[in-house]
């Protein structure tokens, strides 16, 4: 079908995935026109964990879509992490898996019901300028040679770990990923399901400064994968990430028995991170950007659903208060969404940062499992990290270490 050349918008968005499509929903919802465009159409496969964390939950929940998404994800009430040493912590909560391609379908879907016009198939290959402000986009269709341009009041970047459409824009501060992941599908007999019904997590010694999981999802499929900080002086370093999954295949015994009783669901996929708000800016004079292509993926779990929706969230609630408030000055939006989200969320990325360097030694990794009995102080600030109730500074830092010794207990069996 024949595009026209030219088209407007009040906001124009970029990237259909989680952060994109929260951004369009939320808008829609304050009643503001939206066009949202991204370079697939969908369906479309994405490298990831599937796991959608209490954050996430709760940013489903806030635009009205829990019971729509969540329907078809498995859900689960624990997640155990491992040392390197065995010991395994298990922390209660909501919790609940879905592929990310039956995920961004449903948000993608849900963002359309609402009202959102979506443009598939088209590659953004630049901004459209006037005067130093980012007046929408120059787009490529359906990988030919022909070129579209959709003007906006405000554009929203959300292109994830890519860094072409980052560059483009001169928004890029930093050009290497913060880690590297690789995940792959497998579908096991129901008495496999069964005996593994918790999310795991695992700081094996034999990929540290990395991690492995293990994630049940519908149907009987488990997302098996490994995740590798590259944020390190040496990046050569960086082992090959086929071989790093491997690895931890054998080295952990819930997935080497998903493997060895299981089928392959799907080819291995990796993918780049952008973590700690580390990498771009996160506005320019009529451009917001959110979720992953902001660096919201968190380091330390390396998971992002959570948070790329409620970037986009934040940025939908700084566009409205804009455009409500009949602003002369369309550049409000950008510096109001970035002092918001940093504001809520700066400091736990902080502490996670300080968490993934703490891990990456696998002694201490050992003495925080070994003192993290059920009842102790170590594991209620788990528990109080991944449910963000709390401060992760509490566990990791001197006082919380010393703490952690003084006053934990040994571990017995995690929860089920």
């Amino acid at each position: 079908m024949a595009h026209p050349p030219s088209a407007e918008t009040e906001v124009l968005i970029i990237g259909a995935g989680p952060a994109g499509s929260a951004t369009a929903i939320a808008l829609r919802q304050a009643g503001i026109a939206v066009t949202l465009a991204d370079r697939h159409d969908f369906p479309r496969e994405k490298a990831c964990g599937d796991a959608l964390m209490p954050d996430a939950l709760r940013a489903l929940r806030r635009l009205g879509l829990g019971e729509r998404l969540l329907g078809p994800a498995l859900q689960a009430r624990s997640i155990h992490i491992h040392a390197p040493n065995g010991t395994a912590v298990g922390v209660r909560g909501d919790f609940a898996c879905l592929p990310r391609r039956k995920l961004d379908q449903s948000l993608l879907d849900a963002a359309r019901d609402a009202g959102t016009r979506f443009l598939p198939r088209h590659r953004v290959r630049g901004p459209l300028l006037n005067q130093g402000h980012v007046t929408g986009a120059r787009f490529s269709v359906g990988g030919s040679s022909s070129t579209r341009r959709v003007r906006a009041r405000i554009t929203v970047l959300a292109t994830g770990a890519a860094v072409e459409p980052l560059r483009a824009f001169h928004l890029l501060l930093r050009r290497t990923p913060s880690a590297l992941a690789l995940r792959a599908y497998y579908r096991v007999p129901d008495w496999v399901a069964r005996a593994h019904p918790h999310l795991y997590l695992s700081y094996d010694a034999a990929i540290c400064p990395g991690y492995g999981w293990s994630f049940p999802g519908p149907d009987n499929v488990f997302n098996i994968g490994v995740g590798i900080f590259s944020d390190g002086p040496d990046r050569s370093a960086v082992p090959n990430l086929r071989d790093l999954w491997d690895t931890f295949i054998r080295a952990f015994p819930a997935a080497r028995e998903i493997v060895s009783c299981g089928q392959p669901f799907a080819p291995p996929r990796g993918a780049p991170l952008r973590c700690n708000l580390d990498g771009a800016q996160l506005h320019q004079p009529g451009l917001l950007v959110v979720g992953e292509a902001a660096g919201t993926t968190f380091p330390f779990s390396g998971e992002g659903i959570g948070k790329a929706l409620e970037s986009g969230l934040s940025a939908a609630q700084a566009i409205a208060a804009t455009i409500r408030g009949n602003a002369d000055d369309w550049n409000a939006a950008g510096p109001r969404y970035e002092a918001d989200f940093r504001a809520m969320h700066a400091a736990r990325y902080h502490a996670y940062r300080r968490a993934q360097s703490w891990l990456a030694w696998p002694a201490m990794c050992n003495l925080i499992a070994r003192r993290a009995g059920p009842g102790s102080f170590a594991a209620q600030r788990l528990e109080d990290m991944i449910q963000e109730r709390g401060d992760p500074r509490d566990l990791f830092s001197i006082p919380g270490l010393c703490r952690t010794v003084l006053e934990g207990r040994p571990p017995s069996a995690p929860p089920c």
